[in-house]
């Protein structure tokens, strides 16, 4: 074996020169032992001039290099060319080159790598080279064994991906498609697709579409994402969400999503969406016909009064004319009446998961949050069933979750954010007692709780009086002011209830009991007809009735017709000053006459009180709104009649003594 050549640390001392360069020889020949490399000097002719023999251990043996011989003709013939092809590169570039190759030995093939660098010149002869050979077998089988565990990996991720995969090569056939995407258009197996190409999956014109836009795009940009429609195996369509993405060295990756379902729901909403506005016109179209119809029904009251009384002074010219009023009357009743059925819609009822409901709910609002605004849901995991028109139930879903994403939406930001949560649930007996901002619950009646709740500014005491009233909205020109009062609208032609709860910076909670049964709202009692009118007589004789009307020519006729009748009557057009008088004395009335929709105290309530402070005192309730019971804001008092504006004075009188002779009817029994 040849002696390596020294290196130095430090310069030694004279005395001890010989043994410090034969200890350091020593010690450096070991470290060179201890490598597993072979390491090679090479003069500027890429002759031998120093090597560490046995430099790749027993396994790979190689004949000993000969002092001056070629280097590259020591070596086996694969080597000698990867170390001829190194030094070209160190001589060519300047600088140092390394190359990683696979060699036939006799035990089998193995890895070496070949490295290659310049040694200065100190002899003055031309520069020479300094070679490391290593076996590199190990490190390379792992590394191939690291890429097929990784391409093992990737394939199964692949296979496992909802979403489709393939590959397809230059020219458009393909060599490999994952489980989701054979799946996706009819395939079983791999071999029913691998080799055909992408336009087997396509109709015609949709494969020319794609050739003409995303392939020219995959040439300049590398990729393209667009929306197509397949065609599966069995010749159904397959909409399709598609991204597809240049392969280096040619061919297409393709990543497909069906979107079937995905467009199901768009349609589905967009329907929701529709028949919502549809709703909402309806109801606007009947608050506007319920405003109307409320004043000219006083106005053809008024008419109508007036005309009869008219008729009443004797026959004649005054009679024919007075007629004609009255029926011009009717007729107007009548025309009112299909005008108010321009708001209406037919109810359809059926049994429906409300979960399903509230979820579709959330998904139209979502899109729309501001705010930092969180929508969660609160859901149980049973199903809970209820009998109710699907519209109905997200009008007032909707109208109160947007209520809440709107006020939330004029508050602060706060890093937080805010949060609105729609929950569903069995109600608990505090829900159940009330208070209630609007509708009572039913006696016997089985309801589901459904709150909105948020953690927003919150609504001021004296604003809460007023947001279901018609037309109220803090939104100023943004709002209509209708959102609320269709909500007890709803809530009033379906028996439910909704409770308020809110305070300043403390959020605000709707809570909305909705009966579990439908059921149609009791009519209120009607006037007797002649038929079942009995006993009654018109006479009307020494009874004191309180007729109340905040419209002065309804007062007046309502009035006469009861004094005509011999009642002594105490009109009031101010429902304040008949509270007062039945509170002052409750037993000196026989009967309340009152309107519905008056200023300050409604007929409803002045109705309450009558039947707390004078429980047998009957209440006759004449009202111009139609839709009356939907402005209830509590349980409908005990009313003996209701009569419509305009009204016939038989039809008013019959009604009047028919309420009285029951309630003495009732003290006598009682």
């Amino acid at each position: 074996m040849m002696t390596p050549w020294a290196l130095r640390s430090k310069p030694p001392q004279p005395s001890d020169t010989e043994a410090a360069l034969r200890e350091e020889r020593d010690r450096l020949q070991a470290m060179l032992d201890a490598m597993p490399h072979m390491l090679v000097e090479l003069d500027g002719d890429r002759r031998l001039v120093r090597c560490r023999a046995g430099w790749l251990g027993p396994r790979s043996p190689l004949p000993e290099p000969v002092r001056g011989e070629r280097f590259e003709d020591a070596l086996p013939a694969p080597l000698a060319r990867l170390a001829r092809q190194v030094l070209d590169e160190v001589d060519e570039k300047g600088r140092s080159a390394g190359h990683e190759y696979e060699v036939p030995l006799a035990e089998g093939r193995r890895w070496h790598s070949v490295s290659a660098s310049r040694l200065p010149c100190v002899t003055g002869g031309s520069a020479g080279y300094l070679v490391v050979i290593s076996d590199t077998t190990e490190a390379h089988v792992q590394r191939q064994q690291a890429e097929q565990r990784a391409r093992t990996d990737l394939a199964a991720a692949m296979d496992a991906s909802h979403d489709g995969i393939a590959i397809t090569d230059p020219d458009g056939r393909y060599l490999y498609m994952n489980r989701a995407h054979r799946e996706m258009f009819g395939f079983t197996s791999p071999e029913e697709i691998i080799g055909r190409s992408w336009r087997d999956l396509y109709a015609p014109e949709v494969a020319d579409h794609l050739a003409a836009v995303a392939l020219p795009a995959l040439e300049a940009e590398g990729g393209w994402r667009g929306e197509v429609v397949g065609r599966r195996l069995d010749g159904s369509d397959l909409p399709q969400e598609v991204s597809l993405t240049r392969k280096a060295g040619g061919g297409i990756i393709c990543m497909s999503r069906n979107i079937a379902k995905r467009l199901r729901e768009q349609q589905e909403q967009a329907r929701l969406r529709d028949e919502l506005q549809m709703a909402q016109r309806r109801e606007i179209i009947g608050q506007l016909a319920s405003g109307l119809a409320h004043d000219l029904n006083n106005l053809l009251a008024a008419i109508g009064g007036s005309a009869t009384l008219i008729r009443d002074l004797g026959p004649g010219a005054a009679e024919a004319h007075a007629q004609r009023i009255l029926s011009a009357t009717e007729q107007a009743g009548a025309l009112v009446r299909r005008f108010l059925s321009l708001g209406q819609r037919q109810s359809n009822r059926s049994r429906i998961d409300l979960r399903a409901l509230l979820h579709e709910a959330a998904d139209l609002v979502r899109a729309g949050l501001r705010n930092r605004t969180r929508l969660t849901l609160a859901l149980p995991p049973e199903p809970v069933w209820v009998e109710a028109d699907p519209t109905d139930i997200l009008q007032v879903v909707l109208n109160l979750v947007i209520n809440a994403r709107d006020a939330i939406a004029t508050a602060p930001p706060r890093e937080t954010g805010y949060e609105i949560t729609l929950a569903l649930g069995a109600p608990d007996p505090a829900q159940l007692a009330g208070p209630f901002a609007a509708g009572a619950p039913g006696a016997g009646q089985g309801y589901v709780a459904l709150t909105v709740s948020d953690n927003g500014p919150g609504i001021a005491p004296e604003t809460q009086a007023r947001v279901f009233q018609p037309y109220f909205s803090t939104k100023g020109a943004a709002g209509t002011g209708l959102g609320l009062a269709i909500v007890t609208g709803v809530l009033a032609a379906n028996h439910g209830a909704v409770a308020l709860a809110s305070a300043p910076g403390a959020g605000t909670r709707f809570t909305v009991l909705w009966p579990i049964e439908a059921r149609d709202l009791a009519e209120a009692p009607a006037a007797p007809t002649a038929a079942t009118a009995g006993a009654l007589t018109g006479c009307l004789t020494g009874r004191t009735v309180l007729v109340v009307d905040d419209h002065a020519d309804v007062l007046r006729v309502l009035s006469a017709f009861l004094e005509q009748a011999g009642a002594e009557v105490v009109p009031c057009a101010d429902p304040r000053d008949a509270l007062a008088a039945l509170r002052d004395d409750p037993t000196l009335w026989d009967l309340l006459v009152t309107d519905f929709d008056m200023p300050h105290v409604t007929g409803a309530d002045l109705g309450q009180a009558a039947n707390e402070l004078a429980p047998d005192l009957p209440v006759v309730l004449i009202t111009a709104l139609p839709d009356w019971r939907s402005r209830m804001t509590r349980a409908t008092p005990r009313f003996a009649s209701v009569l419509g504006k305009p009204l016939a004075r038989s039809d008013f009188l019959t009604a009047a003594e028919a309420a009285m002779r029951s309630a003495e009817a009732a003290d006598a029994v009682g």
